[in-house]
């Protein structure tokens, strides 16, 4: 009876294992069977091979009692079934594993391991790129995820995330779309960091279109996921059910900019509910784009002001939740992350000093503030302090330009 066991456990030769995983693969093609169903069908004792050569009664019998369909059971999903049938499940097989596509299903060694673990995990997903990928699924994990209208602030620390995360050996997954998503995978491809996307269309289909450089670089030194069978076109549909499998792949998730209504919001929610840790970037008070990072610190997430600090702790494999709180601590020690990180009073003195009546961009700021202290300040605490000392009066904003309040 064809079971959906893993090989090691089963001691099947792998021939056995191919002869099972050509099966899967064709009952995953079939319309209208969907994640739930199929479990039910990999659960029954009948084998996905039966369903293959069974007549229509028995097929619609089988729905009606594995499936407790009952007198309900549709008779469009048998007809699917029944055309599926014609279908060469082994020449379906052969041509996806020419095109480079791997089929994973749950139980394969290959599978992410931290996906395993989540409440809805998909029972297969299918894969092409490099093994390199699959062997350091040891390493810290990263989703970095954010808006595709991105600002020029938002592009800027997606780049250094990327950056950074390749430099200190942390691998960064994401869905390759517009914007946040895709500047940080690139980043973290030039600086010859592991990459992941998951997508929301098949494995052999880009979307979008103007992410293809991105795209065939990990399909040649990293890895692209989906659930989705090959060939599968981008539908709106699919993109929030993918989300829960970019979280579930991670050890954390970084929010670079999201607007109040945001797919990325989707992704902070289930990560939240698979017991991921969840750091937002903060945004001007003023920008749309950072409406929904800043309502999520205000509700208590995580604001990060130290990138350094926060990947650091991460990459040491010492990152935990303070139980007494909410913060994110290493070793008892804050590690870039905080709820109240308002600047010291000679900080902001330091920050009031090189303001003018005319709005200055944060850039400037930055580049004013380290020149006449002599010593290097990071663009995210200067960012967090104006937004901070704007909420206290002592400092103005416009469009993004910040001045002296007199």
């Amino acid at each position: 009876m064809l079971k959906y066991e893993s090989v090691k456990k089963s001691g099947k030769t792998e021939g056995e294992k191919d002869e099972e995983y050509v099966y899967l693969n064709w009952l995953n093609h079939i319309p209208g069977i969907g994640r739930k169903r199929m479990s039910v069908i990999l659960r029954s004792q009948k084998s996905v091979k039966w369903l293959l050569g069974a007549q229509q009664s028995e097929v619609r019998e089988f729905f009606a009692v594995e499936l407790g369909f009952g007198a309900g059971v549709s008779e469009k999903l048998v007809q699917y079934v029944l055309s599926a049938q014609k279908w060469n499940p082994e020449e379906m097989y052969r041509k996806m594993q020419k095109k480079g596509v791997r089929f994973l299903p749950h139980t394969d060694p290959d599978y992410p391991r931290r996906l395993r673990d989540i409440p809805d995990a998909p029972l297969a997903l299918y894969s092409i790129g490099s093994s390199i990928w699959t062997e350091t699924e040891d390493l810290p994990t990263v989703a970095i995820v954010g808006a595709r209208q991105c600002s020029e602030y938002g592009r800027y620390i997606a780049r250094q995330l990327g950056r950074m995360c390749a430099e200190r050996r942390i691998r960064v997954v994401s869905g390759l779309a517009g914007g946040i998503d895709g500047i940080a995978q690139y980043a973290a491809c030039e600086a010859g960091g592991m990459v992941a996307a998951v997508l929301g269309s098949g494995v052999d289909v880009c979307y979008p279109e103007g992410n293809r450089g991105v795209y065939r670089r990990l399909a040649e030194s990293g890895m692209i996921y989906s659930e989705y069978v090959p060939g599968t076109e981008p539908r709106a549909q699919n993109f929030p059910v993918r989300n829960r499998i970019i979280s579930g792949m991670s050890d954390a998730v970084i929010v670079v900019e999201a607007r109040e209504k945001s797919g990325t919001l989707i992704t902070v929610d289930m990560a939240l509910e698979q017991g991921r840790d969840v750091y937002i970037i903060p945004g001007r008070l003023t920008d749309p784009l950072s409406t929904g990072c800043n309502r999520l610190i205000s509700q208590g997430a995580a604001m990060v002001y130290d990138l350094e600090e926060m990947l650091d702790g991460l990459n040491t494999g010492m990152l935990h939740e303070n139980k007494e709180g909410d913060k994110r601590t290493c070793q008892g020690e804050e590690i870039g992350v905080s709820k109240n990180p308002y600047p010291a009073e000679e900080v902001k003195h330091n920050i009031y000093n090189v303001l003018d009546i005319e709005p200055a961009s944060v850039q400037d700021i930055y580049e004013k503030l380290n020149e006449v202290n002599n010593k290097e300040v990071d663009v995210i605490s200067l960012q967090s302090y104006l937004l901070f000392m704007q909420m206290d009066g002592t400092v103005t904003e416009k469009d993004g330009w910040f001045g002296k309040k007199m």
